[in-house]
């Protein structure tokens, strides 16, 4: 994607070239009808006062202007009074004061067959100005679209699930590196052309036509319904087959089936990032015209932060709820014991407590893992699996690990890191937006694709930054944590058993590639591992020694 980038910013530099040497009057039409007036004048409140004169009957209550370059208007008015099918208006007493000539822009979405008089790219010297725009639907495309956008999961998503079910098949009765190594490559293959497919369609479905405009235009269903309804299809094909995989994977990790209401669960993570992103486009869609103006009338970082900030509210708080539902639902009874412990250490080190200590029944297979939660009010969670495999130092040294994490408050680092940077980020995206949007009036015609290219490449870039930078700090954070729990155990040797037992049950794999550990959120276990070995002067063929009767333990259960 960064290699994207230069092409891009080459195409802007030779489009910038070629720049009309007239004004211009521009009409795109679609559900609603854009008047723009692209003028020299020294007076543009004249000609604003008159394109309001102009489209009185139609009810436009106001014109805005801004200054392009010195001396160089924008002069828009919005229309969304008009009968969907004919739209005409008389500007011969603007084009009187207008420098000549005047070059007519007639655009429309792509799901429009348009018949302007005059024909788009005319120039007008003078004279009587009358234009007529007539549309009417083009059904081609508007089902090409469609079908570009979803066939290709329909068709990939039961592919690839049966794909999973063969390979999982094959290795169900392999040794632990050879299941461990097919999960890993399976997990990354499916995920990619889970997300990539939907996105691989989605984008040159609408390049192809604006089929949610369409769909509004023929049953004037608000575009914002319409787009909340096409997405979450889109999400329904793309997670189901994630979610059903949990079949064929939960007896690889001990589990003989998955209950039904599990699938339920599975579906409940997605919730928070599509219901906030659903939330977000009704605000978005639904805000009043004044603070709409008064936003975007701020510097850009001020612009980006509420939005983003809500975003990541939304989709916390919706998150929090999915996450007490659930947890109400898999809690098992704790061991008396380990409450008692981890109150005592975190007496000992004179930190706040934990306002809960549970433990828990993992969704869709028995997983091995432990987690602190919250930020006022933080809790410690251990799977049921954990608790059931390792023995009582190993729960203490992993009970540490976490601790740890609570003592250096890595949490709210976290927090602060996706904030600011999230906020530096996508200010920069819209820095560079603002810049490429200069070029719009050179390149008029071209325009629509030319900015999507550049918004989806700038913001793609982006999200990857912001995944990698805060990937790269919960890997110290893990790197902390693992070197202050190796120190208040009293072996170390217990917590790397502990780390070989927890990447062992859950079918890890031992070691990640460099380029893939950049976007996990722990480094390779074996790395962890080593590092500690490292650190209190155990010999690496100790540290593999280690692994090795771990897993003779777990292949003789």
């Amino acid at each position: 994607m960064n290699g994207l980038m230069p092409l891009i910013l080459l195409l802007f530099i030779a489009l910038s070239i070629v720049s009309p040497n007239t004004n211009m009057i521009i009409i795109d039409v679609g559900n609603s009808v854009f008047i723009e007036l692209m003028v020299k004048a020294d007076k543009p409140n004249l000609i604003s006062n008159k394109l309001k004169e102009v489209l009185a009957p139609y009810n436009v209550k106001e014109v805005h202007i801004e200054e392009i370059e010195k001396g160089i208007y924008s002069i828009r008015a919005k229309i969304t009074e008009w009968n969907k099918r004919i739209f005409q208006c008389n500007l011969t007493s603007i084009l009187i004061e207008l420098e000549k000539p005047v070059k007519i822009v007639i655009k429309g979405d792509k799901y429009l067959k348009i018949v302007s008089t005059p024909i788009s790219g005319e120039l007008m010297y003078g004279g009587n100005l009358t234009i007529r725009v007539q549309v009417e639907v083009d059904y081609i495309p508007v089902i090409l679209g469609l079908c570009v956008c979803y066939l290709p999961s329909l068709i990939a998503a039961p592919l690839i699930l049966r794909y999973v079910r063969r390979r999982l098949e094959k290795v169900k009765d392999k040794g632990y590196y050879v299941i461990s190594e097919t999960l890993r490559k399976l997990s990354l293959t499916t995920t990619l052309l889970l997300v990539c497919i939907p996105l691989a369609s989605f984008i040159p479905s609408l390049f192809i036509t604006d089929y949610p405009g369409a769909i509004t235009f023929l049953t004037g269903i608000p575009l914002i319904v319409v787009l909340i309804v096409l997405l979450l299809l889109l999400f329904i094909i793309m997670f189901t087959p994630l979610i059903y995989s949990m079949k064929y994977t939960a007896p690889l990790l001990g589990e003989k089936e998955v209950k039904r209401r599990e699938y339920l669960y599975g579906f409940l993570f997605f919730v928070p990032m599509i219901g906030a992103y659903i939330i977000l486009f009704l605000v978005i869609a639904y805000m009043p015209s004044s603070v709409s103006e008064f936003l975007e009338k701020l510097p850009i970082p001020l612009r980006v932060a509420p939005w983003y900030l809500l975003g990541l509210t939304l989709a916390t708080g919706l998150f929090n709820l999915v996450d007490r539902f659930l947890m109400s639902r898999l809690e098992k009874p704790l061991e008396p014991w380990i409450r008692d412990y981890v109150e005592d250490v975190v007496k000992a080190l004179g930190l706040k407590r934990f306002k809960r200590v549970r433990k828990i029944r993992t969704i869709g297979g028995r997983v091995a893992n432990a987690m602190v939660k919250g930020v006022l009010n933080k809790e410690l969670v251990l799977t049921e699996r954990l608790v059931e495999i390792l023995d009582e130092e190993e729960i203490k040294a992993v009970i540490a690990h976490e601790i740890t994490h609570h003592k250096y408050k890595h949490i709210e680092l976290h927090i602060i890191l996706w904030v600011v940077a999230g906020i530096l980020i996508f200010s920069g995206v819209g820095y560079a937006l603002e810049y490429i949007e200069k070029f719009k009036y050179k390149m008029i015609e071209s325009w629509e694709i030319i900015s999507m290219v550049a918004f989806l490449s700038l913001y793609i870039v982006g999200f990857i930054s912001l995944i990698l930078i805060s990937r790269f700090v919960m890997r110290r954070s893990e790197d902390k944590a693992d070197s202050e729990a190796s120190k208040l155990i009293s072996d170390p040797r217990v917590y790397i058993r502990a780390l070989a037992k927890i990447t062992i049950m859950n079918l890890g794999p031992m070691k990640i590639g460099k380029i893939l550990e950049k976007f996990e959120t722990h480094p390779s276990p074996i790395k962890r591992m080593l590092k500690i070995a490292r650190k209190h002067g155990i010999p690496e063929d100790e540290v593999k020694e280690i692994i090795d009767q771990v897993l003779k333990e777990i292949t003789q259960q």
